[in-house]
């Protein structure tokens, strides 16, 4: 009997655990087909070293929501290109 409490103990940890962990995710789905392999159609400049020709492939990880004192739009774009990752703003 004690097994089985113990038992139903550990399934009602995992099963409250996963839920939370769906429920957290669930906001992060509407941008999901966003995600992938993308073209720019022109070019990006991501600072004053780097930049993206029109035309490049860049895989698109998603959208991170900041506050607008760290960039105007309240919204950083992320992916990666060249084998790093970069993020973009406005």
């Amino acid at each position: 009997m004690r097994s089985l409490m113990k038992l139903l103990s550990y399934l009602t940890v995992v099963i409250t655990s996963l839920t939370t962990i769906v429920i957290l995710l669930l906001p992060s789905l509407g941008h999901a087909k966003e995600t992938g392999r993308h073209i720019s159609v022109q070019q990006i400049d991501i600072d004053q070293t780097t930049s993206i020709a029109a035309g490049s492939e860049v895989n698109f990880l998603g959208v991170i929501d900041v506050t607008q004192s760290v960039a105007a739009s309240g919204r950083f774009a992320t992916f990666t290109y060249g084998g790093k990752i970069l993020v973009l703003s406005d």
